[in-house]
């Protein structure tokens, strides 16, 4: 089953990761950033990259 809360007919192509669960609890209730996903989202964009995303484009509250 999908979440209830997953946008119906909508393709996300955010990268996520497992981290992706704690990104989307402290963005939903505005709690601090956790340093450790802030330290490792500041390597992947000196590297080039994207930060993980944190569900709230794949979910509809």
């Amino acid at each position: 089953m999908i979440s209830p809360y997953a946008k119906k007919g909508f393709v996300d192509h955010t990268q996520y990761d497992t981290t992706s669960i704690l990104r989307l609890i402290t963005t939903r209730y505005s709690l601090p950033k956790l340093p450790g996903l802030t330290a490792r989202d500041a390597a992947m964009v000196a590297a080039g990259g994207k930060p993980m995303g944190d569900l709230t484009a794949a979910l509809q509250f």
